[in-house]
Protein backbone atom coordinates (compact mmCIF):
# COMPACT_ATOMS: atom_id res chain seq x y z
CA UNK A 1 0.00 0.00 0.00
CA UNK A 2 0.97 3.65 -0.44
CA UNK A 3 1.12 4.14 3.34
CA UNK A 4 3.58 1.29 3.84
CA UNK A 5 5.72 2.61 0.95
CA UNK A 6 5.88 6.01 2.64
CA UNK A 7 6.77 4.35 5.95
CA UNK A 8 9.50 2.30 4.26
CA UNK A 9 10.98 5.38 2.59
CA UNK A 10 10.94 7.29 5.88
CA UNK A 11 12.68 4.40 7.60
CA UNK A 12 15.36 4.28 4.91
CA UNK A 13 15.84 8.06 5.09
CA UNK A 14 16.18 7.86 8.89
CA UNK A 15 18.71 5.03 8.62
CA UNK A 16 20.73 7.07 6.09
CA UNK A 17 20.69 10.12 8.39
CA UNK A 18 21.78 7.90 11.29
CA UNK A 19 24.74 6.57 9.27
CA UNK A 20 25.63 10.14 8.28
CA UNK A 21 25.48 11.18 11.94
CA UNK A 22 27.74 8.32 13.10
CA UNK A 23 30.27 9.07 10.35
CA UNK A 24 30.56 12.76 11.29
CA UNK A 25 30.57 12.02 15.00
CA UNK A 26 33.57 9.71 14.44
CA UNK A 27 35.23 12.24 12.15
CA UNK A 28 34.82 14.97 14.77
CA UNK A 29 36.55 12.73 17.34
CA UNK A 30 39.46 12.27 14.98
CA UNK A 31 39.63 16.05 14.55
CA UNK A 32 39.59 16.63 18.32
CA UNK A 33 42.67 14.37 18.49
CA UNK A 34 44.38 16.22 15.63
CA UNK A 35 43.55 19.59 17.23
CA UNK A 36 45.73 18.61 20.20
CA UNK A 37 48.55 17.24 18.04
CA UNK A 38 51.73 18.69 16.54
CA UNK A 39 50.21 19.65 13.17
CA UNK A 40 46.60 20.76 12.81
CA UNK A 41 46.80 21.96 9.21
CA UNK A 42 45.55 18.79 7.45
CA UNK A 43 42.44 18.94 9.63
CA UNK A 44 41.65 22.56 8.78
CA UNK A 45 41.40 21.83 5.06
CA UNK A 46 39.14 18.86 5.73
CA UNK A 47 36.86 20.77 8.12
CA UNK A 48 36.36 23.62 5.68
CA UNK A 49 35.06 21.13 3.13
CA UNK A 50 32.81 19.34 5.60
CA UNK A 51 31.24 22.15 7.62
CA UNK A 52 27.75 21.79 6.08
CA UNK A 53 27.79 18.06 6.78
CA UNK A 54 28.71 18.73 10.41
CA UNK A 55 25.79 21.14 10.71
CA UNK A 56 23.38 18.60 9.23
CA UNK A 57 24.68 15.85 11.56
CA UNK A 58 24.34 18.14 14.59
CA UNK A 59 20.79 19.18 13.73
CA UNK A 60 19.74 15.55 13.23
CA UNK A 61 21.56 14.44 16.37
CA UNK A 62 20.01 17.09 18.63
CA UNK A 63 16.57 15.76 17.68
CA UNK A 64 17.36 12.03 17.56
CA UNK A 65 20.56 11.14 19.47
CA UNK A 66 20.89 13.68 22.27
CA UNK A 67 23.61 12.03 24.34
CA UNK A 68 25.88 11.12 21.41
CA UNK A 69 25.47 14.64 20.05
CA UNK A 70 27.14 16.13 23.13
CA UNK A 71 30.47 14.72 21.93
CA UNK A 72 29.94 15.89 18.35
CA UNK A 73 28.88 19.37 19.55
CA UNK A 74 31.90 19.64 21.88
CA UNK A 75 34.27 18.71 19.07
CA UNK A 76 32.54 21.00 16.57
CA UNK A 77 32.73 23.86 19.08
CA UNK A 78 36.53 23.46 19.29
CA UNK A 79 36.78 23.21 15.49
CA UNK A 80 34.57 26.31 15.07
CA UNK A 81 37.37 28.46 16.49
CA UNK A 82 39.50 27.41 13.53
CA UNK A 83 36.83 28.43 11.04
CA UNK A 84 35.76 31.77 12.51
CA UNK A 85 32.21 30.51 13.24
CA UNK A 86 32.54 30.54 17.01
CA UNK A 87 29.03 31.76 17.81
CA UNK A 88 27.62 28.77 15.96
CA UNK A 89 30.00 26.33 17.68
CA UNK A 90 29.07 27.71 21.10
CA UNK A 91 25.35 27.56 20.37
CA UNK A 92 25.52 23.88 19.34
CA UNK A 93 27.56 22.99 22.45
CA UNK A 94 25.18 24.88 24.77
CA UNK A 95 22.09 23.26 23.17
CA UNK A 96 23.58 19.78 23.44
CA UNK A 97 24.49 20.23 27.12
CA UNK A 98 21.06 21.64 27.92
CA UNK A 99 19.29 18.73 26.22
CA UNK A 100 21.56 16.12 27.80
CA UNK A 101 20.87 17.54 31.26
CA UNK A 102 17.13 17.27 30.57
CA UNK A 103 17.34 13.54 29.71
CA UNK A 104 15.86 11.07 32.20
CA UNK A 105 18.48 10.25 34.87
CA UNK A 106 20.60 7.11 34.54
CA UNK A 107 22.92 5.29 36.98
CA UNK A 108 26.38 3.86 37.26
CA UNK A 109 28.70 3.71 34.26
CA UNK A 110 26.02 5.04 31.91
CA UNK A 111 25.74 8.19 33.99
CA UNK A 112 29.53 8.58 34.27
CA UNK A 113 29.84 8.36 30.48
CA UNK A 114 27.14 11.02 30.05
CA UNK A 115 28.72 13.33 32.62
CA UNK A 116 32.14 13.00 30.95
CA UNK A 117 30.64 14.06 27.62
CA UNK A 118 28.95 17.05 29.26
CA UNK A 119 32.24 18.07 30.91
CA UNK A 120 34.03 17.99 27.55
CA UNK A 121 31.36 20.19 25.97
CA UNK A 122 31.66 22.65 28.89
CA UNK A 123 35.46 22.69 28.46
CA UNK A 124 34.96 23.46 24.76
CA UNK A 125 32.63 26.35 25.65
CA UNK A 126 35.19 27.74 28.09
CA UNK A 127 38.12 27.32 25.73
CA UNK A 128 36.39 28.83 22.71
CA UNK A 129 34.22 31.41 24.47
CA UNK A 130 37.19 32.97 26.25
CA UNK A 131 38.85 33.57 22.87
CA UNK A 132 36.05 35.97 21.92
CA UNK A 133 35.91 37.69 25.30
CA UNK A 134 32.88 35.82 26.77
CA UNK A 135 34.77 35.72 30.06
CA UNK A 136 31.89 35.24 32.51
CA UNK A 137 30.09 32.37 30.70
CA UNK A 138 33.48 30.79 29.90
CA UNK A 139 34.47 30.91 33.57
CA UNK A 140 31.18 29.37 34.71
CA UNK A 141 31.41 26.61 32.07
CA UNK A 142 34.97 25.77 33.14
CA UNK A 143 34.08 25.71 36.85
CA UNK A 144 31.29 23.25 36.08
CA UNK A 145 33.62 21.16 33.88
CA UNK A 146 36.11 21.01 36.78
CA UNK A 147 33.42 19.88 39.24
CA UNK A 148 32.05 17.19 36.90
CA UNK A 149 35.52 15.89 35.94
CA UNK A 150 36.43 15.56 39.60
CA UNK A 151 33.25 13.58 40.24
CA UNK A 152 33.87 11.24 37.26
CA UNK A 153 37.65 11.08 37.85
CA UNK A 154 38.32 12.18 34.26
CA UNK A 155 41.91 13.39 34.72
CA UNK A 156 42.41 14.61 31.17
CA UNK A 157 39.39 16.93 31.00
CA UNK A 158 39.98 17.96 34.62
CA UNK A 159 43.56 18.98 33.78
CA UNK A 160 42.55 20.89 30.64
CA UNK A 161 39.73 22.64 32.49
CA UNK A 162 41.97 23.67 35.40
CA UNK A 163 44.56 25.09 33.00
CA UNK A 164 41.95 26.90 30.88
CA UNK A 165 40.38 28.31 34.06
CA UNK A 166 43.74 29.82 35.01
CA UNK A 167 44.10 31.34 31.53
CA UNK A 168 40.56 32.74 31.45
CA UNK A 169 40.77 34.25 34.93
CA UNK A 170 44.06 36.06 34.26
CA UNK A 171 42.07 39.31 34.05
CA UNK A 172 39.89 38.79 37.12
CA UNK A 173 42.47 37.05 39.36
CA UNK A 174 40.21 34.66 41.28
CA UNK A 175 41.58 33.34 44.57
CA UNK A 176 41.61 29.66 43.48
CA UNK A 177 43.50 30.05 40.19
CA UNK A 178 47.04 29.40 41.49
CA UNK A 179 45.93 26.19 43.18
CA UNK A 180 44.24 25.13 39.92
CA UNK A 181 47.27 25.70 37.70
CA UNK A 182 49.49 23.73 40.08
CA UNK A 183 47.00 20.86 40.21
CA UNK A 184 46.88 20.82 36.39
CA UNK A 185 50.68 20.67 36.24
CA UNK A 186 50.68 17.77 38.71
CA UNK A 187 48.16 15.85 36.55
CA UNK A 188 50.13 16.29 33.31
CA UNK A 189 53.58 15.82 34.90
CA UNK A 190 52.85 12.75 37.01
CA UNK A 191 49.40 11.26 36.46
CA UNK A 192 48.74 11.10 32.72
CA UNK A 193 50.85 11.48 29.61
CA UNK A 194 49.42 14.32 27.50
CA UNK A 195 51.66 16.75 25.59
CA UNK A 196 48.85 19.21 24.91
CA UNK A 197 47.96 19.45 28.59
CA UNK A 198 51.60 19.64 29.65
CA UNK A 199 52.15 22.53 27.23
CA UNK A 200 49.16 24.37 28.70
CA UNK A 201 50.54 23.81 32.19
CA UNK A 202 54.03 25.09 31.27
CA UNK A 203 52.61 28.26 29.67
CA UNK A 204 50.52 28.94 32.75
CA UNK A 205 53.34 28.22 35.20
CA UNK A 206 55.51 30.70 33.27
CA UNK A 207 52.71 33.28 33.47
CA UNK A 208 52.20 32.63 37.18
CA UNK A 209 55.93 33.12 37.79
CA UNK A 210 55.78 36.38 35.80
CA UNK A 211 52.81 37.59 37.88
CA UNK A 212 54.84 36.90 41.03
CA UNK A 213 57.96 38.55 39.57
CA UNK A 214 59.93 35.29 39.83
CA UNK A 215 62.21 35.58 36.80
CA UNK A 216 64.16 32.35 37.49
CA UNK A 217 61.00 30.24 37.69
CA UNK A 218 59.62 31.89 34.55
CA UNK A 219 62.78 31.14 32.56
CA UNK A 220 62.70 27.52 33.76
CA UNK A 221 59.27 27.02 32.19
CA UNK A 222 60.18 29.02 29.08
CA UNK A 223 63.09 26.62 28.53
CA UNK A 224 60.73 23.62 28.79
CA UNK A 225 58.34 25.30 26.36
CA UNK A 226 61.01 26.17 23.83
CA UNK A 227 61.92 22.50 23.74
CA UNK A 228 58.28 21.63 23.00
CA UNK A 229 58.01 24.31 20.30
CA UNK A 230 60.84 22.79 18.31
CA UNK A 231 58.93 19.47 18.37
CA UNK A 232 55.57 20.90 17.27
CA UNK A 233 55.99 24.15 15.30
CA UNK A 234 52.58 24.02 13.58
CA UNK A 235 50.39 23.41 16.59
CA UNK A 236 47.59 25.46 18.10
CA UNK A 237 49.44 25.00 21.40
CA UNK A 238 52.51 26.90 20.25
CA UNK A 239 50.34 29.81 19.08
CA UNK A 240 48.82 30.01 22.56
CA UNK A 241 52.30 29.90 24.07
CA UNK A 242 53.35 32.95 22.03
CA UNK A 243 50.17 34.75 23.08
CA UNK A 244 50.90 34.08 26.78
CA UNK A 245 54.56 35.07 26.46
CA UNK A 246 53.68 38.24 24.55
CA UNK A 247 51.13 39.27 27.18
CA UNK A 248 53.76 38.71 29.86
CA UNK A 249 56.35 40.93 28.10
CA UNK A 250 53.70 43.56 27.37
CA UNK A 251 52.54 43.52 31.01
CA UNK A 252 56.09 44.34 32.05
CA UNK A 253 56.27 47.12 29.43
CA UNK A 254 58.84 45.31 27.26
CA UNK A 255 56.88 46.40 24.20
CA UNK A 256 59.53 45.67 21.54
CA UNK A 257 60.01 42.10 22.82
CA UNK A 258 56.22 41.66 23.07
CA UNK A 259 55.70 42.88 19.48
CA UNK A 260 58.19 40.33 18.13
CA UNK A 261 56.54 37.50 20.09
CA UNK A 262 53.01 38.52 18.96
CA UNK A 263 54.23 38.60 15.34
CA UNK A 264 55.62 35.06 15.71
CA UNK A 265 52.31 33.95 17.22
CA UNK A 266 50.32 35.64 14.46
CA UNK A 267 52.41 33.75 11.87
CA UNK A 268 51.52 30.45 13.60
CA UNK A 269 47.79 31.23 13.68
CA UNK A 270 47.89 32.34 10.04
CA UNK A 271 49.74 29.13 9.18
CA UNK A 272 47.04 26.98 10.80
CA UNK A 273 44.36 29.41 9.55
CA UNK A 274 42.84 30.06 12.98
CA UNK A 275 40.78 33.18 12.27
CA UNK A 276 39.76 33.79 15.85
CA UNK A 277 43.26 33.86 17.33
CA UNK A 278 44.63 35.84 14.38
CA UNK A 279 42.26 38.62 15.50
CA UNK A 280 43.36 38.21 19.12
CA UNK A 281 47.03 38.52 18.10
CA UNK A 282 46.35 41.52 15.86
CA UNK A 283 44.55 43.29 18.72
CA UNK A 284 47.70 42.88 20.85
CA UNK A 285 50.05 44.28 18.18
Amino acid sequence: SAASDVYKRQKQASAARDRHFVYYDDLSEMMWNVFRSADVLPMINRVNDEVDNFRAALEWGLENHVEETVRLAANFCVISSMLGIIAEGLTFAESAVERAKALPPVDGDVDIRRQKLIARALLAQGMVGSGVGNIRPATLALKEAIAISRATDDKQILGYSLEMYFTVTSFIKTSDREEDVREGLEIFSHEISDRFGLGMAYVNMARLAAEKGDEGEKQKYFAKLNEMISEMPKSFQVGLFFLGMGMDESGRRNYAAAKKIFEDGLAIFKGIRNLNFQLVMKSEL
